[in-house]
């Protein structure tokens, strides 16, 4: 099995996306399309960099060139490859990319640690 984290630490520092576009190239027309619709660069940056690393380790386990890798997704929205019998997960939060591939089912979570709003917290939550 494959993990693979990114944490991108200039994510702050970046004031704009045109840069990136490049790399759209590399991912299907209708990703390319979801892609286009974040209104945040960070969004953005993290949904493309979670394909591009997926793709890159989907092609080395399985051997095959970019254009052969054919993401779907299920009902659930979960993505596979519906011609080979691998899985694989891919999860993005602050600074952090993360990105799973198996032969047997696989999940993997990030998420950025941030403070409470106690305010927040009180109003949806009960004491019990």
């Amino acid at each position: 099995m494959d993990i693979i984290c990114i944490r991108f630490t200039l994510l702050e520092q970046i004031t704009s996306i045109s840069e990136y576009m490049v790399y759209l190239k590399f991912l299907p027309e209708e990703k390319c399309e979801r892609l286009s619709r974040y209104i945040r660069k960070g969004d953005f940056l993290r949904s493309l960099a979670a394909d591009l690393l997926i793709r890159v380790l989907l092609g080395k386990q399985l051997g095959l060139k970019n254009s052969d890798i054919q993401i779907e997704s299920n009902a659930y929205g979960k993505p596979y490859l519906a011609t080979y019998p691998v899985e694989f997960n891919v999860s993005h939060s602050g600074e952090w990319v993360v990105a799973v591939v198996g032969q047997s089912p696989v999940g993997i979570d990030v998420e950025k640690i941030q403070p409470i709003e106690m305010d927040i917290a009180k109003r949806f939550f009960a004491e019990k």
